[in-house]
């Protein structure tokens, strides 16, 4: 299945939200890595438990794909209409939880085969793009201007880095336990997954 990064209108949102919970109950066998290269080596892909999407476009290379079919009837696993959710925000998958953000400024986690609340984390301005996750860490970009690191399991809080409101979703390197994060004021900031610290950045 090829999932195009374009645009998502609020109505296509909601069927990617069912068919990614669909996607749970599939197998999905991850694709070799090519970008972005390091001494000519490419990040690997990080380990999939068969049935995540645990980043924006599936993986570091923005892939898209994944090998799974969902086949007609089409149906509804479950739905959820309460809060108002950016279009470009892809709702991302791991270990059996559903993690998107809201305008609202509140990350939510949910049981992604019924869609029962899990847990929900508030910032200080609307979140506009994905989530990522990496082994039991969700990350995400506000526009209060911070990236937020959260226990995926839980919602405790971890740390939380000044890097700028977000243009688009963070990058999770599994390879080397970082996150790369780029702001609207022009600037990329790769993180520390465990402490959130700034390993370098450019303008």
């Amino acid at each position: 299945m090829l999932l195009h990064n374009r645009p998502i209108t609020f109505a296509r949102q909601w069927i990617l939200i069912l068919l990614m919970a669909a996607l749970m109950a599939a197998t999905v066998p991850v694709a070799a890595a090519t970008w972005p290269p390091t001494n000519g080596k490419p990040i690997p892909a990080a380990p999939d438990a068969g049935t995540d999407w645990p980043q924006l476009g599936h993986d570091p290379q923005r892939s898209n794909t994944t090998s799974a079919q969902v086949d007609p009837p089409y149906c509804y696993t479950w739905k959820w209409y309460e809060v108002p959710i950016a279009s470009r925000a892809q709702p991302v998958v791991a270990g059996g939880r559903l993690f998107i953000g809201s305008m609202d400024g509140v990350m939510y986690a949910r049981d992604a085969s019924t869609g029962a609340p899990l847990w929900s984390f508030p910032s200080q301005g609307p979140i506009r793009n994905s989530a990522g996750v990496l082994n039991d860490t969700v990350v995400f970009s506000s526009h209060d201007g911070y990236t937020y690191a959260l226990d995926a399991a839980t919602g405790a809080f971890k740390w939380k880095t000044l890097t700028g409101a977000s243009s688009t979703a963070p990058l999770m390197d599994a390879a080397r336990g970082r996150v790369y994060v780029a702001s609207s004021n022009g600037k990329l900031t790769t993180l520390n997954i465990t402490t959130g610290g700034v390993a370098w950045d450019y303008d």
